[in-house]
């Protein structure tokens, strides 16, 4: 008679452990802030959500900014990833853009949740120097990231009729744009219209196209009425 042989379950480590809880307590706090608001979301509110105590929320993060900045560095990171991504891939130029605007305005389609919290990031930081300085070191490397693919795709960087870093403050401030509109007019946003728009912005700037001047040009001044 064969002997059945028992499986001894996989014991997970201490790290893994911890690692597990943080996963669960970030997902509740996206969830806790997105619903709630930074000032409005307590500590509380988020342990319960996740399905932890107080404790263990605290034995993970420091405090309530500490945990709403871990937030913002997960997707800090998965946009440089997918920035990453895109630099080293050899396809041409447009086909990478037309890729990366799809990911991207999927992303912002199916993560409403991640566009408030990222609209009340910004908020926040514009009342709160301290805190506008590491929001400004984060975005710093994404958009650095940018740069990156920008110059990844031009064949001579240098030929670019824009500056490279002046096409990824663009195509930033671009993306941002169509992610707080898409909250405030959902159906007025078409869902191409990121796609659309950098292939502008790029048309605009790439080798060949007319070099803009270095200098804007000035505005009349309006003469006073006397």
């Amino acid at each position: 008679m064969a002997s059945t042989r028992v499986r001894t379950p996989v014991r997970q480590s201490r790290a893994e452990r911890r690692e597990q809880t943080r996963t669960k307590l970030l997902d509740a706090a996206t969830r806790v802030f997105a619903r709630r608001g930074y000032h409005g979301a307590t500590l509380d509110e988020v342990a319960a959500e996740a399905g932890f105590t107080k404790g263990a929320l605290y034995y993970n993060f420091a405090d309530k900014e500490d945990l709403f900045l871990a937030l913002l560095d997960t997707h800090i990171e998965s946009r440089i990833e997918l920035l990453h991504d895109l630099a080293g891939r050899r396809a041409p130029a447009e086909a990478r853009l037309a890729e990366g605007t799809e990911r991207t305005a999927s992303s912002l389609r199916d993560d409403r949740e991640w566009s408030l919290l990222y609209l009340e990031f910004a908020a926040f930081a514009a009342r709160d120097a301290r805190f506008r300085r590491k929001l400004e070191q984060r975005l710093g490397a994404v958009h650095e990231a940018m740069v990156d693919v920008v110059e990844a795709l031009a064949p001579d960087p240098a030929a670019l009729a824009l500056p490279a870093d002046t096409l990824a403050l663009g195509i930033g401030a671009l993306v941002d744009g169509v992610a707080f509109g898409r909250l405030l007019r959902p159906g007025a946003i078409p869902d191409d219209l990121l796609a659309q728009m950098v292939a502008l912005i790029w048309s605009a700037g790439k080798p060949g196209a007319t070099r803009a001047t270095s200098r804007p040009r000035r505005r009349p001044r309006r003469r006073s009425a006397r």
